[in-house]
């Protein structure tokens, strides 16, 4: 990846980096331009913009700066992630959809169902916001009876919303006929069935997604979200088999759609896992095959078995939350006398999902045993299984993904290293740095303090002003030619997604004393 080079810029008296934390709206169709706004501060002009998504063409537009976004017609549906940057600084990555169904602003007022927005025709999806406390947005659609419609918001799970979303479908006489909420995390989801033709009202409102002590809606300029609604396909989540053929589940499928046209719940979920299907109740598992599942039916469960060596650590992983699963995975470990060695539950307080390592007592066959915690099953009760032998591994994660250098001050930046059986010494360093930064690389040791973290120390010196992207690597040794073990990652505002691409900006040098 190019660096960006920003030669040449003055430095104001004041330094301002930008502090954009949104865009608005949130999300964009393939093969349109739009113009969208800025949430926060823009700081210092000039304004630039970076997109991990080359095929997007991004710029800065207006006196009161906006983001001019073109999506060429063949550019692949999925979130994808935006940097402001100007001389003294750069954002945090802003979240930017690109999505497939054609999209209208939410029009106010709208609060009542006789205010409420005609939506003529679908599919559509409506770029909404809950202004202030206590803001409903109602939309009208007409249903002929037997039609399926699909109404799902995206906020919290693909924008980082602090809204907890509620969806209602209400009928012409004011009755509530559906309602749902935290469908996929915080937001809600409906698919109902209009039982006669006429006009439905579509409802949306939020609480916080952080709990107070407010009793009543919440809203606020931050409370965006996306309603996609249609009467045709929809997916909920894709599962993507080894033999390289993709398994759609939602609604109104036929099973020959083309997934980058449909709009769903995958478009803001990456998963690059290739999996084996679990074909029966008790299959047969291969190390170091990802197999899928489902629990289909309440009180229900999915053994595999697998040959393991005496002594030999295995790694076993449920993963179901992580892809959007509803499923509270418990695992279960036995012998072929059915004999449960082990149960295995959450990874943590907010994962639910099951990370194990498990040491074989012996040679011969053991069983896997999957089950939902509370004993539900449907087809969103959906998980992928991997057994493997358990390898030496470590990871670098960072506080940030965005740091800036000041003149004559060097910049420290924390590295929090997490090793499972990897006991080499390790040397943690930065590369794509421009010319004239130097880096003072840190040695991580197999034990001590320096096993769990080390820090970096870089020096911008006399180099040029910079923006870009830069990676932190571990090697395993200070040769600048040995093989890198690993990349450091930050987390990105959206759950379970994080980056590698870490922006470095260095300011011009300051203009002389006169």
């Amino acid at each position: 990846m190019s660096s960006l080079l920003c030669a040449g810029i003055v430095t104001p008296l004041v330094a301002a980096p930008p502090a954009i934390t949104a865009v608005s709206p949130p999300a964009v169709q393939v093969g349109t331009t739009a113009t969208l706004a800025l949430a926060g501060k823009p700081g210092n002009a000039p304004i630039e913009v970076w997109c991990d998504r080359p095929e997007l063409s991004v710029s800065m537009t207006g006196e009161k700066p906006q983001l001019q976004v073109e999506v060429p017609a063949d550019a692949v549906p999925g979130l994808c992630w935006l940097r402001f940057y100007n001389a003294e600084g750069c954002t945090a990555p802003v979240p930017l959809l690109v999505g497939v169904l054609p999209q209208v602003d939410d029009k106010e007022p709208n609060n009542l169902p006789r205010e409420a927005q005609e939506l003529k025709s679908l599919p559509v999806a409506v770029q909404g916001v809950l202004h202030k406390s206590g803001e409903v947005d109602t939309y009208a659609v007409t249903l002929s009876a037997g039609q399926q419609l699909i109404a799902s918001v995206a906020a919290f799970e693909a924008f980082a919303s602090p809204m907890d979303g509620v969806l209602q479908i209400v009928s012409d006489e004011g009755y509530v006929v559906e309602q749902n909420d935290d469908h996929h995390s915080n937001d809600p989801q409906i698919e109902f069935v209009a039982p006669r033709d006429g006009v439905w009202y579509v409802r949306v409102f939020a609480f916080p997604a952080t709990p107070n002590s407010t009793i009543g809606f919440a809203g606020g300029d931050d409370y965006r979200y996306r309603l996609s609604l249609t009467t045709g396909p929809f997916v909920d989540h894709v599962i993507h088999h080894s033999d390289g053929t993709s398994q759609l589940i939602g609604w109104n499928l036929q099973g020959n759609e083309d997934l980058k046209q449909l709009p769903g719940l995958h478009l803001w979920r990456s998963s690059n896992v290739t999996s084996a299907p679990i074909q029966s109740a008790n299959a047969r598992l291969t190390p170091g095959t990802v197999h899928t599942g489902e629990l289909a039916t309440p009180q229900t469960s999915y053994s595999g078995a697998f040959s393991a060596t005496k002594g030999t650590n295995y790694r076993i992983r449920v993963t179901a939350q992580a892809l959007g699963s509803i499923l509270d995975p418990v695992l279960s470990i036995a012998d072929t006398d059915g004999k449960v060695l082990k149960d295995s539950d959450d990874i943590g307080r907010d994962n639910r999902d099951v990370d194990l390592i498990w040491k074989a007592p012996s040679d011969g066959e053991f069983t896997l045993k999957v089950t939902d915690r509370f004993g539900h099953g449907s087809p969103r009760h959906f998980f992928e299984l991997l057994v493997e032998v358990d390898q030496p591994r470590v990871a670098l994660t960072l506080e940030a993904a965005q740091f800036d250098i000041k003149r004559g001050k060097p910049l420290e930046i924390p590295v929090t290293i997490a090793r499972s059986g990897f006991a080499d010494p390790l040397t943690v360093t930065v590369v794509g740095l421009p010319d004239g930064v130097t880096v003072t690389a840190a040695t991580s040791e197999p034990k001590g303090d320096s096993s769990k973290s080390v820090k970096l120390k870089l020096e911008a010196g006399a180099a040029a002003a910079f923006n870009g992207p830069v990676r932190i690597v571990a090697r395993s040794s200070a040769d600048e030619q040995a093989a890198e073990i690993t990349t450091a990652t930050a987390s990105l505002p959206v759950s379970g997604w994080s980056t590698s691409v870490i922006w470095l900006t260095i300011p011009p040098e300051p203009e002389e004393k006169k």
